[in-house]
């Protein structure tokens, strides 16, 4: 928690830097920009797990199709997961990332493979 404390923190700062409102900042200006920060939607981290039974092409396919990743990329991260275990794949919106690791799984399933995407706190 407080790595996203510290996020948040940095966020606010960057908030003050960029708007010229908060220059000669207010208490109900300084509540405003909080509330501003603190409702900024979560993002999540998407990594995709090595399997021994999902082909690395499927895996490649799932990558481009569902998270837009370009061809040599979508190879990359695969070849890392490959070697490491695990890889990011992207650090998207909570709603974004959850919809789209659903879609991925529901393409594995269909197609009988264990292809498995988890999310962490960015």
């Amino acid at each position: 928690m407080p790595l996203l404390k510290c996020y948040r923190e940095r966020s606010l700062a960057q908030a003050r830097e960029l708007n010229p409102l908060v220059e000669g900042q207010s208490q109900e200006t300084e509540q405003e920009l909080r509330v501003l920060v603190t409702e900024t939607p979560d993002r999540l981290r998407v990594l995709v797990h090595n399997d021994n039974v999902t082909p690395y092409d499927f895996v490649v396919m799932v990558l481009q199709s569902i998270f837009m990743l370009a061809a040599g990329e979508a190879q990359r991260v695969t070849l890392e997961a490959h070697t490491g275990g695990v890889a990011l794949v992207a650090v998207l919106p909570e709603q974004e990332a959850k919809y789209r690791v659903g879609k991925a799984h529901a393409l594995a399933r269909d197609a009988g493979v264990p292809l498995t995407f988890s999310l962490e706190s960015e």
